[in-house]
């Protein structure tokens, strides 16, 4: 009896699309350069750093969810790697892939602990402008808003906030013209601000003589 020739599709491999699929988000994610992510404990405030840089990674390559943490767990390095894959079974007891807000709610919980998020908190709290610049304000404001993100989560508590900051006369000139826009009060700010040189005066002084002491006009003594 003849044998009939065995098809040469059915020896090959099925093709799972979804692997596929995953290992293209990767390739694209491996072209912005991730940064990674080494073990951070000494400084906890860079684990929001990095999740804060991974965000914005997977907005600009509009990165679908089911496929965030496995780009996110590709950079990790050292006891960053080990500590998930201690605890990746853990992170996720169901079934399926681990979102995204998962991942990010057990990663900040070890690096990112309550202590430090209080700590920074309070730090944002008090924040004034002191004797610093308008634009250095600016940037530690912008700093601190990444680790209080519920502090100032809308247009309106991020401007109110820095209006507050501000030293006594800018900020009752900008409480006057009401900014509508963080934007609109930082630049308004910035053109309130006087220049370095009348701000702080540099005198000049001179080392090693004696400031000449300036005497005024005798005063008249009637004779005796």
């Amino acid at each position: 009896m003849a044998t009939q020739p065995m098809d040469a599709t059915a020896t090959q491999p099925t093709k799972n699309p979804q692997s596929d699929r995953g290992a293209s988000w990767l390739k694209d994610f491996r072209r912005y350069n991730p940064r990674p992510f080494v073990n951070s404990k000494e400084d906890p405030t860079t684990a929001q750093m990095w999740i804060a840089n991974m965000e914005t990674t997977f907005e600009s390559m509009r990165c679908p969810d089911e496929h965030k943490v496995a780009c996110a767990v590709y950079v990790l390095q050292k006891d960053a790697e080990v500590w998930w894959a201690d605890n990746k079974q853990n992170i996720n007891l169901g079934e399926g892939i681990t979102t995204w807000e998962t991942f990010k709610e057990a990663f900040l919980k070890y690096y990112y602990p309550k202590e430090t998020r209080i700590k920074k908190q309070q730090e944002f709290n008090h924040l004034t402008q002191g004797e610093c610049t308008v634009d250095q304000y600016d940037q530690e404001f912008m700093r601190l808003t990444r680790f209080t993100p519920s502090l100032a989560d809308t247009k309106e508590k991020q401007t109110e906030k820095f209006v507050l900051g501000l030293n006594p006369k800018a900020r009752r000139m900008l409480e006057a013209l009401n900014p509508k826009t963080y934007e609109e009060a930082l630049r308004t700010a910035k053109a309130l601000e006087e220049p370095l040189e009348e701000k702080n005066p540099d005198p000049t002084v001179v080392i090693g003589k004696k400031r000449p002491v300036e005497v005024g006009p005798k005063e008249f003594q009637p004779p005796l």
